[in-house]
């Protein structure tokens, strides 16, 4: 996806607003490699998958206020929902 077209998206979505957003980022290469039935996006290959998750680590650093960057690479699936669970209960309360 470009850049221009991911913004606008974002954009849009801005009209409504959560009170909190997880981004689990994980490695291209890491995240192909847990694939195990490849859908369209995995098969345009790790340079197109590199772009996207470029885009959404720029809206993560620079644009969405209430998001929260979780780096969940090399993580159980157990680990990232116990943070998950602890940020919010301790934060919002849920």
């Amino acid at each position: 996806m470009e850049r221009d077209s991911f913004m606008r998206m974002y954009e849009a979505c801005e009209l409504v607003s959560p009170d909190v957003t997880f981004l689990l980022d994980v490695p291209v290469e890491e995240a192909l490699s847990r694939v195990t039935v490849k859908q369209s996006y995995e098969k345009m290959g790790p340079s197109f998958m590199e772009k996207v998750r470029s885009n959404y680590l720029d809206v993560a650093n620079n644009l969405a206020p209430n998001l929260i960057l979780v780096e969940a690479a090399g993580e159980s699936i157990m680990a990232v929902q116990t943070y998950l669970r602890v940020v919010l209960m301790r934060d919002y309360g849920l």
